[in-house]
C-alpha cells in the first residue's frame, strides 16, 4: 500500500511515478490496453517485454468476465502473476457512451451474459425487457441508440425508436444514469480490490468545443463520484486499496479558435482536484481518506490535431495539464494512442497506452470485414507505421524475412512461408499472426518508452521528437 505522493524526482533527470500502489517506475512508460481474452492471451505470452511495474489498462466492466472465462481455466496462476507484476488500470470505453456502438454496448454492458435472450426479446419486440437486461446506467445510452440497433439486425423499428437525430450522449441527461452511476462505479471498485495494486478511471461525458461549463461540470462531478465510492470501498477494508485517477475525455476540437472549452477544462480540474484534497489526506488512505492519483487524459480524434494545425495548441494544452497535476504531485497520463502518446512524453505524460490492435475506439461490429483485414494491423519499429497484412508482409520481406530483434517479442509470424499463395500458407491463421505476431509487436511502444528515458538521461532535449522525427509517421518525419 503506497501512502507516499505519486509523482516523485530521481537523480537521473528521468521522473519516477507510482501507479496504483506500484512505487518508482521510471516514466515514460507504456500500458497495453487489454479489449477481450485474445488481449489477455498476447500478455500472458509476451508482457515480460513490458517494464517491471508498468500498468495494465482492462475495461473494468467485462475485465472480471475476460478473465473467467473457461479458457484460462488452466492459466490462473499465469494471470495471478501479471497482476502481481503490474498495476491494473480500470478504465471504461467511453465511446460506448458518447458514439452509436449499440451492438458493443449491448456485449459490454451484459459483460458474459447473454446475448441470445436479449435479441430474442428484440426479436419479439419485448423492447423494454432487453433494455432492462443492462445494468441501469447503460440503459439511456442503449435506449438512445435503439433505431441503429433495430436497422442493423433488421427488426421492425417502433416509433417511439424512430428519432434520427438522437445520440447517444443523451444518455448523461437521463435520470437512469445518475441513478445507476453508484451501482456501476461500486462493482467496478469492488472488482478492483482483488488486485494487488489498482486504479479506477470513471465514465465521463465528452468535452467538445460546443459543451457548456454545465457539461464540464458534469464530467468533474462522475469524477467525484467515483473518488466517493472508492472511499467507501476503501473503508470497508474487504480488499487491497482502490485508486481513483481524474478522467478528463475531449475532443481534439476544444483546441480551435472561437471556444475557451480547454482552458476551462484546466480550470475545471485545477479546482476539482484542490477540492478532494482539502477533504482528505494521503496519510490515512487505509481508513477511505483518498483523493485522485493521478490524471487520464482521453483525447479523441488526436491525430486530427495534426491533420487541422492545431499541434503546438495540443503541445500547449498537455504541457498545462501536466502543470496542473503536478502542482498536486499527480501524474499525467494518456490512453489510447500510440506514436502520438509517445511524441506528446516530450511535453509531460508519464504513461501512454494503447489497445493491442492500435485503434483508437472500439469499433461497431455488423459491418463484416474481409479475410486480409481480420488480420489486423502491425506496428514496426523505427518506421512508425501500422500496416495492414499486405504491407507488413512486403516490409517483412524486404528485412530478409524479420523484423527488428526486440527482447521478449517475436520478429516474425510463428508461420512464414513467402512462396505461399495465400495468408493462411504465408503468415498462418488470422487470430495466430494476431496473437503471435500483430498483436505481439504492439509492445515494441514499451521499447520506444525505454530508449526516450535513455535519451532524457543522456540530456537530449525532446527525445520522442528526435526519435519520431527518424521515422516514416505522416505527422513527424
Amino acid at each position: 500500500m503506497s501512502t507516499t505522493k505519486p509523482l516523485l524526482k530521481n537523480e537521473s533527470g528521468v521522473d519516477e511515478v507510482s501507479f496504483a500502489g506500484t512505487d518508482h517506475i521510471q516514466t515514460p512508460t507504456y500500458s497495453p490496453e487489454i479489449k477481450s481474452y485474445e488481449d489477455l492471451f498476447v500478455l500472458l505470452k509476451y508482457g515480460k517485454a513490458l517494464d517491471d511495474g508498468a500498468p495494465i489498462t482492462v475495461p473494468g466492466h467485462s475485465w472480471r468476465s475476460i478473465r473467467s472465462e473457461p479458457k484460462f481455466k488452466d492459466f490462473t496462476s499465469q494471470i495471478e502473476s501479471l497482476v502481481r507484476d503490474h498495476p491494473i488500470i480500470y478504465r471504461e470505453p467511453v465511446e460506448l457512451f458518447r458514439y452509436r456502438r449499440p451492438q458493443r454496448l449491448v456485449s459490454y454492458g451484459l459483460a458474459g451474459g447473454s446475448s441470445r435472450s436479449f435479441y430474442k426479446k428484440l426479436r419479439n419486440e419485448e423492447y423494454d425487457q432487453a433494455i432492462e437486461m443492462l445494468p441501469e446506467f447503460f440503459q439511456p445510452f442503449l435506449e438512445a441508440q435503439m433505431e441503429r440497433l433495430l436497422e442493423v439486425k433488421e427488426y421492425a423499428i417502433p416509433e417511439r425508436f424512430d428519432n434520427t437525430l438522437r445520440t447517444a450522449t443523451e444518455g448523461w441527461h437521463d435520470k437512469r444514469a445518475n441513478k445507476g452511476w453508484p451501482n456501476y462505479f461500486a462493482s467496478i471498485a469492488k472488482d478492483a480490490q482483488k488486485s494487488p495494486d489498482a486504479g479506477v478511471v470513471p465514465p465521463v461525458p465528452p468535452v467538445t468545443r460546443g459543451s457548456s461549463q454545465q457539461d464540464i461540470d458534469r464530467a468533474m462531478g462522475a469524477n467525484q463520484g467515483m473518488v466517493n465510492t472508492c472511499r467507501e470501498v476503501n473503508a470497508g477494508h474487504f480488499g487491497s486499496i482502490v485508486y481513483p485517477y481524474l478522467h478528463v475525455y475531449a475532443d481534439y476540437s476544444v483546441l480551435k479558435d472561437g471556444t475557451r472549452n480547454d482552458r476551462k477544462i484546466l480550470e475545471s480540474v485545477r479546482q476539482e482536484i484542490r477540492d478532494r484534497e482539502a477533504e482528505s489526506s494521503f496519510t490515512d488512505i487505509g481508513n477511505g481518506g483518498i483523493s485522485y492519483y493521478g490524471v487520464v487524459l482521453t483525447l479523441s480524434g488526436v491525430s486530427k490535431a495534426w491533420d487541422s494545425g492545431l499541434s503546438v495548441r495540443l503541445e500547449r494544452f498537455v504541457s498545462e495539464l501536466e502543470n496542473v497535476a503536478s502542482s498536486f504531485d499527480l501524474p499525467l497520463l494518456m490512453s489510447r494512442t500510440t506514436w502520438h502518446g509517445l511524441y506528446l512524453t516530450d511535453y509531460g505524460v508519464k504513461t501512454f497506452s494503447s489497445l493491442l490492435n492500435g485503434n483508437e475506439n472500439y469499433s461497431q461490429r455488423g459491418s463484416g470485414i474481409g479475410k486480409e483485414a481480420k488480420y489486423g494491423t502491425t506496428p514496426f519499429y523505427g518506421k512508425a507505421l501500422d500496416l495492414p497484412i499486405s504491407e507488413a508482409f512486403t516490409a517483412i520481406q524486404n528485412q530478409g524475412g524479420s523484423v527488428h530483434p526486440i527482447s521478449g517479442l517475436p520478429d516474425q509470424p510463428t508461420s512464414y512461408d513467402p512462396t505461399a499463395s495465400s495468408w493462411e500458407g504465408r503468415v498462418g491463421t488470422d487470430k495466430e499472426y494476431r496473437v503471435d505476431f500483430g498483436k505481439a509487436r504492439r509492445l515494441v511502444h514499451a521499447q520506444e518508452a525505454r530508449e526516450v528515458r535513455e535519451g532524457r538521461r543522456r540530456g537530449t532535449s525532446k527525445p520522442a521528437k528526435q526519435y519520431l522525427r527518424r521515422s516514416e509517421h505522416n505527422d513527424f518525419s
